[in-house]
């Protein structure tokens, strides 16, 4: 500091200078100055902090801004079924409406199976070839592989575009003497879907799916008390236990126009 003169320059003063070092014959009158000037410093310091703050809130309050108008451009476009796509490091990912925020997908609510239910259902006739009667429900499109990226400092599990299988549950009714109705049908198919015996697991996941399994069997079971009675709904339950039994859960990768062209 032997080289400043004092000059007053508040960027001087606000960059490091300190008064106190400054080489002066130790007058009243320039201590006085020399404290007008530290003052000057402490106040330009004050000054910059409480700005510095300021452009922090107003950014954070912008940022909020912008993930709810993302959150809900995303809700919106799921309900119309379609998704929002983000570019990563030159990856494009198709985002899931709420981001799992956590490296291992299987502990999110969102995948594999809650989400198997959200689509209006659509039932699809196919043509087997040995005669026999299949009924396929398209229920979603199931993510084999996912990734992970850093996104305003989280990590944020992503589902990369060329990643999904369409999910379709095949059944093939062995008694033509009972038939599903739509909700049976689809409460059963998700009890199949919910089932923990996938192998990839951690606990928390395979535990996840066994409270789904439990959920869904519970909503069959009021719904059929619901239409049928106790009595009735227990006989019911009995026989829609022997026909999950025909259920067949599987994943099948399949070119888009054919998935398309069938649902």
């Amino acid at each position: 500091m032997k080289s400043c003169r004092a000059c007053r320059l508040d960027k001087c003063l606000l960059e490091g200078m300190d008064p106190t070092m400054v080489e002066a014959e130790q007058s009243p009158a320039q201590r006085q100055f020399i404290q007008s000037l530290y003052k000057r410093r402490e106040f330009l310091q004050q000054q910059q902090q409480q700005l510095q703050k300021q452009n922090e809130k107003e950014m954070e309050i912008k940022n909020e801004k912008d993930t709810e108008i993302k959150k809900e451009k995303n809700n919106n476009e799921n309900e119309n079924g379609t998704s929002d796509e983000i570019n990563e490091e030159n990856q494009t990912f198709c985002q899931t409406p709420d981001p799992i925020l956590s490296n291992e997908f299987c502990r999110s609510e969102t995948v594999p199976v809650t989400g198997l239910l959200h689509t209006m259902p659509q039932f699809v006739m196919l043509e087997p070839t040995n005669q026999a009667n299949f009924t396929a429900v398209p229920l979603s499109e199931f993510p084999v592989s996912f990734g992970s990226s850093t996104i305003n400092s989280q990590i944020v599990t992503n589902i990369p575009n060329n990643s999904f299988s369409p999910l379709f549950i095949y059944y093939q009714n062995n008694n033509p003497l009972f038939q599903f109705s739509e909700e049976e049908f689809l409460m059963v198919s998700a009890f199949v879907a919910s089932n923990s015996a996938i192998s990839g697991l951690s606990d928390a996941g395979r535990l996840a799916l066994q409270h789904l399994s439990e959920h869904y069997t519970n909503t069959l079971m009021n719904h059929l008390r619901t239409n049928h009675g106790n009595m009735a709904a227990t006989l019911r339950y009995a026989e829609l236990a022997r026909q999950a039994e025909s259920l067949l859960f599987s994943t099948r990768l399949q070119p888009t126009e054919f998935y398309q062209r069938r649902i």
